[in-house]
């Protein structure tokens, strides 16, 4: 799901598929972790997809 990020408040935590940056003014909380729900190619993998993003301006 895309999700527009601009208009949640300072101190927001949400969990993300992960890419190769978070978005300008938002930071990584806590390690990497694997999501069924976030998926990159048609080649299955376990590894860590997903993370956990505060907003911090």
């Amino acid at each position: 799901m895309i999700q527009q990020l601009t208009t949640l408040p300072v101190g927001t935590t949400i969990n993300a598929c992960a890419s190769t940056y978070p978005p300008a003014g938002w930071v990584q909380t806590g390690a990497s972790y694997y999501s069924s729900s976030c998926r990159y190619s048609v080649v299955p993998s376990l590894d860590p997809n997903a993370w956990t993003l505060k907003r911090v301006y």
